[in-house]
Formats: C-alpha cells, structure tokens, sequence
C-alpha cells in the first residue's frame, strides 16, 4: 500500500510540474494529507510532495526518460538465464550504462523539464504569428520546386530490400507511444544474434524526415555561405546586425517549412504549434549549426562563430555555443541522425505555453523510438544514444542562456524575429 502511494505521489508531482499546475487550497492551506485528502486539496499534497524532497530539476526530460526505458529493458534482458534450447542472446545496443547522462531516478516515471520553473516569456499572444498562417500543405511556402536528392533508402516498405523480416528487439509497445550507412545494407539476421531493425514504421518516418530535410535545410543551410565575408566588407556593428537578422529570419523560415512535414505537426493547436516553434527553433538552428560545420575551428579564419560576435553577439555565449559545437562533432552524426534529431527538439512537449502535452508526446515518441535503433544499427560508438540526449539537455540550457541575453538587449529586430522572441 505504501509503495503505491509513493508512486501515486510521483505520478502526481510529475504531471503537476509538466502542465505547470496552479492549485489553490480551499480550506487555510493546512490541510493534513492522507488517501482521503489527497483527492480534496492538490495544493497541499504538492507542497507535501516538495517537503519530501522532489525536486522538478530532477525530473528526466522525455528522451532521457526513453533511453533509461529502454536500457532497463535490454539490461533485463541480458540478465535472464537463457533457456536449454535458446540458442539466440539478444544483441548489444551500445549502451551499456545511462549513468553518466541520465540522473539517478529510482523510477522513470518522474521526468520532463530540467528547470526549476517554467519559462514565461511567451505571453499574450493575440494573434497568430504571420509565418504560421500558410498552413496548406507541408510542401508549399519558400521553397516551390523539389530539391530533393535520390533516396538513400527504399521507399517501398513491401521491398525485401528495404529491411531485415525480423521485429525490431526495441520495439515499444503500442501502449506507450510518444542516424553513417544505407538501412537497406543491414545484414540479415544470424543464427547467433538476432538483429535490431527498423521497422515499418520508423522506416517510413526516417524516410519523410530526410525527404524534408533535403528539400528545405539545403535552402537554410545556404544562408550561411559568404556570410561572414560579406559582414565584414559593412562599416559598422548596426549594418552587419541587420545583414546577420535577415539570414536568420531566412532559416527561421525554412525551419518551419521543415515543422510542418513532421506527422502529428499540421493536427497540433495553432497555439501548440506557435508555442513549439517559439520555444524550439533557436535550439534546431544551432543543431543543424553544427551539421553544417557554421563554427569552424579557431585556426581557420577565427571560425564562423565571428559572426555573432561582429553582429553585436556577447562573447560568452558564443563560446559556449562553440563547446556544444565540438562536442557534436566528436560523436561525428551523419545526416539522417541530425534530421530526426531535429525533429525531436521540435516536437519536445515541456515547452511553455503547451496546451496538449499528451498529443505533442505522442507525436514525439516515434521519433525518440527511431532515432534511438537507428543509433544502434549505424553507430559503433558504445552508448551513442545516450550521449546525444545528454547534449539534448545541454542544448536547452543554450536555448534558455540566449533567450535571457536577447531580453536584456536594445536590438531592433525584424518582424519575424520579434515575434518570434517577444522583444517589442
């Protein structure tokens, strides 16, 4: 009994936190908590919670919380005796302990938000972003021709080609739903080892996420190219500020063009999909940043992140954003893994101002499922999930440290970017 109040608490806490609950105490805020009045009066059984020690910066963040899952699972795994006529071990993942990313929670049911309180810096929206409002279709918007390369993987999920017959030994139960070599090349399945595959779900969703990618970030991407030459032929920081906005606002653009193909983005709320794009699309530029190489080494022409710095950048943050970038390129991702990764920090649910936080999670969790085996059957690096999601959560500190920055500047920025960080 006692072990199912105490899960029932965390439960309790978890949500509270996730949905940014604002309780109020009808009877003086006193009231003695028990199976009873836990029903009655949630702001003191919250206060309760926190008196016992939970802390919302301990919560996990959502793929975090599905790495540690599914590490459990195949940990489990391995432990079972085998039984006289197996003949079959299930397969290494290459992660052989979350401990140096994950926190130690006793439970993954406590996660989501790695912050002590939620942020409140989108308020007051009275009406829809101007680059939200051309909702038609995922392919229509900047960009009117197809850019998109011959496929690296079959389109035909029917072809044998396309991937191994066996079921993907990580696959998550219908129950719970939420990158360098060709999918196709897998070997097949031996009598020693059972492979981990794609399955027709996730091929499917890897295969829509690069289509998108090849259609919209070679567009963003070049927004980078001669920028930085072309910054410093201008006269004064103002000139070079208003050059360094208006390639920006460029790759905003494209990066929602990039959104709306994702499944589950088109059926999201307006206000959902607002929130998501505000929140998440600082975080997705700097990711595909570092697939793109836009920060150089130092040696080399004292590296592309002068930009920001020429433009009126502060130079502590672009050093941090220069460490997050050399830490991404030691794990050395390829194009696939950056594109679905994308579409992970855009579709995080613990952002602020989200409405439907079950609907964005579950539009999340097959892509946090694919990235996660196609990690396992294109990386040889022992726990490379594991260390993505920690650079996930370094990520949304980066986030948060030039939100903050960008509050205390003076800058005139164009419409979109003003919208888009609520600086009047």
């Amino acid at each position: 009994m006692e072990h199912s109040a105490v899960r029932a608490a965390k439960v309790f806490f978890r949500r509270s936190i996730q949905r940014n609950a604002n309780y109020k105490c009808k009877y003086g805020g006193k009231c003695e908590i028990d199976t009873y009045m836990r029903r009655k009066c949630q702001e003191c059984r919250l206060r309760k919670c926190k008196e016992a020690g939970m802390k919302s910066e301990c919560l996990l963040t959502n793929v975090q919380i599905q790495s540690k899952f599914l590490w459990r699972r195949k940990k489990q795994g391995d432990d079972e005796p085998a039984p006289p006529t197996t003949q079959h071990k299930m397969s290494p993942t290459n992660q052989d302990s979350p401990s140096a990313y994950l926190t130690n929670q006793d439970s993954p049911s406590t996660y989501l938000t790695n912050q002590d309180s939620p942020s409140t810096f989108l308020t007051n929206q009275d009406s829809p972003p101007t680059f939200l409002t051309n909702q038609g279709s995922p392919s229509s918007g900047f960009f009117s021709s197809d850019q998109s390369s011959p496929a690296a993987f079959p389109t035909d999920p029917s072809s044998p080609a396309a991937f191994p017959t066996n079921e993907s030994m990580l696959q998550i139960p219908s129950s719970n739903q939420g990158f360098p070599s060709v999918v196709s090349h897998i070997e097949q399945p031996t009598s020693s080892a059972p492979s981990v595959t794609l399955t027709t779900e996730q091929h499917r969703l890897l295969t829509a996420c690069r289509e998108a990618k090849e259609k919209f970030m070679p567009g963003l991407m070049h927004c980078h190219e001669g920028m930085y030459e072309r910054m410093m032929e201008l006269p004064t920081v103002e000139e070079r500020r208003a050059l360094f906005q208006e390639k920006v606002t460029l790759m905003v653009e494209r990066l929602v063009q990039f959104a709306k193909c994702l499944e589950g983005f088109m059926t999201f709320s307006e206000e959902d999909q607002i929130a998501i794009l505000k929140a998440g699309t600082f975080e997705a530029i700097l990711s595909l940043s570092c697939w793109h190489k836009a920060f150089e080494r130092p040696e080399i022409h004292g590296g592309r992140g002068a930009m920001y710095l020429h433009s009126g950048g502060k130079p502590e943050l672009i050093e941090s954003f220069k460490e997050f970038y050399f830490k991404m390129q030691e794990l050395n991702l390829d194009d696939n893994t950056y594109a679905l990764l994308v579409a992970v920090v855009l579709l995080s649910p613990d952002r602020p101002l989200i409405k439907n936080y079950h609907v964005i999670e579950k539009a999340q969790e097959p892509y946090i499922n694919t990235l996660q085996t196609y990690c396992s059957l294109n990386y040889s690096k022992p726990n490379i999930f594991a260390k993505i999601t920690a650079r996930l959560t370094e990520l949304r500190s980066l986030g948060e440290m030039h939100e903050a920055y960008m509050k205390t500047r003076n800058f005139k920025l164009t419409p979109l970017l003003a919208e888009l960080w609520d600086i009047q």
